[in-house]
């Protein structure tokens, strides 16, 4: 082609750029010792493994004990995360950026579990254990470094809750679900009492139940749906009770 047949108005196109992978598929190499992997699924990776949660760095631990955001001290199963630093080289092999300015910018490198800063639990299917705690006996699901999310928490007092949680490790949110046993009490010559188990499902906030749910009582088969205001029945709703065919 002669330079006669370039219009001088008519821009040249650049070539094309080769497509970039999506991260997820097999994996994107970030450097040549920190790999974001493909999301997660139940399967754990391997004790070791260094991946990403929501562009945190994270490293899969067996049975440690560390503390979570909270300050409660347990043996953790789990994503917890890692401190990435630049790695310096040689003074004499450090690009200039003057020179080269679409440089790529140092490796990554990553700090040990053993290093000063204790490691937080931070993504999902991480599991606490906790020690000497009066009210929290164990947690399994989704942290936000090291605070509970979205979970099952096994209470000292046999209570089990699942569902969202606030900062604070109360129930917060919608769709949460608590079951507990209450002693019930039998009016004299009745040969009744025992334990009742109540389960509610439904709104929480900062702990209590509040919104809309469904209050259960499993001994007489009870249920109560509909309006909450700090633990209390207040509102619209419906009570149907069939051991005594009470309804309102």
């Amino acid at each position: 082609m002669s330079l006669s047949s370039i219009s001088p108005n008519k821009p040249m196109t650049p070539p094309p750029k080769p497509p970039m992978r999506p991260p997820g598929e097999d994996g994107v190499k970030l450097s040549s010792n920190v790999t974001m992997l493909p999301p997660r699924t139940p399967n754990t990776p391997p004790r070791g493994t260094l991946y990403r949660n929501n562009s945190i760095p994270t490293r899969m631990v067996e049975n440690i004990t560390l503390q979570d955001a909270m300050g409660n001290t347990g043996v953790y199963n789990g994503p917890v995360i890692v401190e990435e630093h630049p790695a310096v080289p040689p003074m004499s092999s450090m690009p200039n950026p003057m020179d080269d300015p679409d440089a790529p910018p140092p490796p990554l490198t990553d700090i040990s579990l053993e290093d000063e800063k204790p490691p937080l639990p931070h993504g999902k299917y991480g599991q606490m254990v906790y020690m000497d705690h009066d009210q929290f006996l164990k947690f399994t699901g989704d942290w936000d470094q090291g605070h509970w999310t979205k979970g099952t928490c096994l209470y000292t007092n046999g209570n089990v809750y699942s569902g969202p949680w606030n900062e604070k490790g109360q129930p917060h949110g919608p769709n949460g679900k608590l079951e507990w046993v209450v002693e019930s009490r039998a009016a004299p010559g009745s040969g009744g009492g025992g334990q009742d188990t109540r389960t509610y499902h439904g709104d929480f906030h900062n702990g209590m139940r509040h919104g809309q749910g469904t209050y259960a009582w499993s001994k007489t088969g009870a249920v109560y749906q509909g309006a909450f205001v700090k633990n209390q029945r207040q509102g619209y709703g419906t009570y149907r009770d069939p051991s005594t065919h009470i309804e309102y």
